[in-house]
């Protein structure tokens, strides 16, 4: 029976350690070990970790130096034994069914990594359909990589062991070194199967707190972060070249299909623009900084490169002119407006919204060119012009 490793890094986490444990010894499937890596914590948590351990004797626990969260990950890779590694963060939870879920697709589609989506709140939700992408193909390649939290986070996926065996998480990398890593796998992983059951639980904050572990809210509590380009968009534009040879090394080896390393890189750039102020949004930035967020991204070259790198499928930038900033300030107005309304359907994807509203603004596309259909600008742009769905119907009515 295959095993599974579930590297937890905990840097004080008295108050959700728990919780977090709990939920992976409620799972359906039963054959796995918990690597509980406690990161030099002082509240607590290692009393807490050794009270549960006596509950339960799968549970395992190194403690270190504090060294990140990064340092943390690498000590669990060196110390798991299972066939399968699930990465997990001490606040979040698990349905009792992701294991036997992920294992099961894997098993059927027979791919080296299953995703599924996660939940919590309507602004930070994944949209996965139940699908395998074969790497080989680019225009899975291209696909798969708009969906941002598929390359983006390591916490909704079960990897085959085997496949990231190599593999360290980038210590010195302070800002998506989740992502760096998991764009390192492309270069063992050969076909990815997502599923579109929600599995796993993202316990993301309500609002900025100075204990808060989220990256992102600590980014949003910092004075003036968009005046110091401290945003989330230019702290990943700072690792661009490393992305670019990461993904170069995956090419390298022969899995991995797209026309060039710039290719992919700057796919992610233009999701952080939208991700970012979806999160910006959320956590009630003012709305001058939100418009300076914009400003300060809108017209960097790495950005624009971002559009560029889309013109095959028909996606162009307007050109800016007198009336950009009016546009910028309008953009801002609906995005704060789209997260005020508090929509309550459950299957309301409020990224796509925000991606119809800046498209609608911005961008110029010429679907005849989206042969593929596989260009996620392309595809939500025709569902906002066809009023074919419930983000284009809310986002037509607003944009009135």
């Amino acid at each position: 029976m295959d095993k599974i490793s579930i590297i937890v890094p905990i840097y004080n986490g008295a108050l959700t350690i728990e919780k977090c444990i709990n939920s992976i010894l409620n799972q359906t499937y039963k054959n796995f070990e918990i690597l509980a890596i406690n990161d030099g914590s002082t509240d607590g948590t290692l009393q807490l970790l050794y009270k549960l351990q006596k509950l339960d004797n799968r549970i395992k626990i190194y403690t270190k130096q504090n060294g990140g969260v990064s340092s943390a990950r690498n000590l669990g890779l060196e110390k798991a034994t299972g066939d399968y590694i699930e990465f997990m963060d001490c606040d979040d939870e698990l349905k009792p069914e992701m294991f036997e879920k992920l294992l099961n697709a894997i098993k059927t589609s027979n791919a080296d990594l299953a995703i599924c989506n996660f939940e919590n709140n309507p602004m930070f939700k994944s949209y996965l359909t139940n699908k395998v992408y074969d790497l080989k193909n680019q225009y899975d390649v291209i696909e798969f990589s708009q969906e941002t939290f598929g390359i983006t986070t390591p916490w909704n996926k079960l990897f085959k062991k085997d496949a990231i065996k190599n593999l360290r998480f980038n210590e010195s990398i302070s800002f998506t070194e989740d992502e760096i890593f998991n764009l390192a796998s492309f270069k063992y992983v050969k076909k990815i199967v997502t599923i579109s059951d929600s599995l796993y639980i993202y316990n993301f904050g309500n609002q900025f707190d100075n204990n808060s572990s989220s990256c992102i809210e600590k980014i949003v509590g910092a004075n003036s972060f968009w005046k110091d380009k401290k945003t989330i968009w230019h702290l990943t534009e700072i690792y661009t070249d490393t992305r670019k040879k990461v993904i170069l090394d995956a090419l390298k080896e022969g899995y991995l299909c797209v026309e060039s390393p710039d290719e992919l890189a700057y796919y992610r750039m233009f999701d952080f623009l939208l991700w970012g102020l979806v999160s910006y949004t959320y956590l009630k930035t003012s709305k001058e900084g939100l418009i300076e967020v914009v400003k300060s991204i809108l017209f960097e070259p790495p950005f624009i490169k971002s559009v560029e790198v889309q013109n095959k499928f028909g996606v162009s930038l307007n050109p800016f002119d007198n009336h950009t900033n009016d546009k910028i300030e309008n953009l801002i107005d609906l995005l704060i407006k789209t997260n005020d309304d508090n929509i309550s359907d459950k299957e309301f994807k409020m990224i796509y919204a925000f991606y119809m509203i800046f498209t609608k603004l911005f961008l110029n596309i010429n679907e005849s060119l989206d042969t593929h259909n596989v260009n996620l600008v392309v595809k939500i742009y025709k569902e906002l012009e066809k009023n074919t769905s419930k983000e284009a119907k809310y986002v037509n009515k607003i944009l009135k």
